[in-house]
């Protein structure tokens, strides 16, 4: 039985349509918590986005609600197509997805938990210490891919790691190449560390609640 492979257009064409629904709801549920946030009909400078990014960390969100915040401001940052967020999962010691924007659960895109090698983490944490976004061969992208019948023109890893400890990934797909300068890929960077902060404080929480 062959597998259809579908396209980032066919994925993402509905979220066009939605966007302004997400837009308002977005911005409702920011509202009642005191922030505004970026609207997404339009382009933002990254720096407004991490100016965004350290409010939404701030408010007393639950785990996903802040992950789908992230995703939101993520693509906003990069100008990408779809965003997806993976987490460690520490029992299993592999890479599983819990946010993806636009929502992938009815679009018949296959999605597999990856396991990540030690070599291709320390990498990874070597470009995000010089503050530039990873330059990886095309089977280490492959590597961080979990959708496995998705056409992409390109995918941006934007790793999620604190000291020593790796706490997931942000995988940016986009339908066209797209080039960053030295200073975006800093802020883009600096955007992963603080939402990397963020994460592990909420985990650490959860388990404290549990």
């Amino acid at each position: 039985m062959s597998i259809e492979v579908l396209t980032l257009e066919q994925i993402c064409k509905e979220y066009a349509g939605s966007h302004t629904i997400l837009e308002s709801s977005t911005q409702e549920g920011a509202s009642s918590n005191g922030v505004s946030y970026p609207s997404t009909s339009g382009s933002m400078h990254l720096s407004d986005v991490l100016r965004h990014l350290v409010k939404v960390l701030t408010l007393p969100l639950s785990l996903d609600d802040m992950l789908c915040s992230l995703a939101t401001l993520t693509m906003q940052a990069t100008k990408v197509d779809l965003c997806v967020i993976m987490l460690m999962d520490e029992l299993r010691g592999h890479l599983s997805v819990r946010t993806c924007l636009p929502d992938l659960s009815d679009k018949g895109v296959i999605i597999e938990p990856i396991d990540v090698d030690s070599v291709l983490w320390g990498r990874l944490r070597d470009y995000m210490a010089r503050g530039q976004l990873p330059e990886l061969t095309t089977d280490e992208l492959e590597s961080l891919n979990p959708l496995k019948n998705v056409q992409y023109e390109m995918l941006l890893p934007l790793p999620l790691i604190v000291g020593t400890e790796y706490i997931g990934v942000i995988n940016c797909y986009s339908s066209k190449t797209q080039y960053w300068t030295n200073d975006e890929q800093l802020m883009l960077i600096t955007i992963a560390s603080q939402a990397a902060l963020a994460i592990k404080h909420l985990q650490r929480l959860g388990v404290v609640k549990e």
